[in-house]
């Protein structure tokens, strides 16, 4: 009967359907489960580097907090408790009398001049017999520098 071989043609071709289906989802599947897999490694990879990151600050918080006590205790040892950037400074510079303010000598951060008149060294400058902070440098040069 062709109608038999119809109908058995047609189950075989929706077997066939089902078996491609059902193995199309098995390897979506298994698609999903090693992208699952990937996404849990690399999860546990940031959470291990936040963690580490957060240690790190940790250390840090501690060093800076340690440098500012270090950079109190320097100050209250050789004086500038009490420094403004407004103080004007009076200077012998080589001989010659220069008055400026503390913040013109501290406008650039990192230079002598600015660690010099920070307030940090206030009482270990070397002064001379009318209390002027002396320098012993080319005034010409220091007028060019300020």
């Amino acid at each position: 009967h062709p109608e038999a071989s119809d109908c058995s043609q047609a189950t075989e071709l929706q077997a066939k359907r089902e078996r491609t289906r059902r193995d199309a989802r098995v390897m979506t599947a298994k698609r999903l489960v090693g992208a699952q897999r990937d996404a849990d490694a690399r999860l546990d990879e940031l959470l291990a580097l936040r963690a580490t990151l957060r240690t790190r600050s940790s250390e840090l918080d501690a060093r800076k907090a340690a440098l500012g006590a270090r950079r109190s205790a320097l100050a209250a040892d050789n004086g500038g408790g009490d420094v403004r950037p407004s103080d004007r400074i009076k200077l012998n510079v080589g001989g010659c009398r220069v008055v400026t303010t503390r913040d013109t000598l501290t406008l650039f951060p990192g230079t002598r001049l600015a660690a010099l008149f920070s307030g940090r060294w206030e009482s270990r400058l070397q002064r001379d017999r009318n209390g002027r902070i002396f320098m012993d440098v080319n005034p010409t040069a220091f007028k060019k520098i300020l």
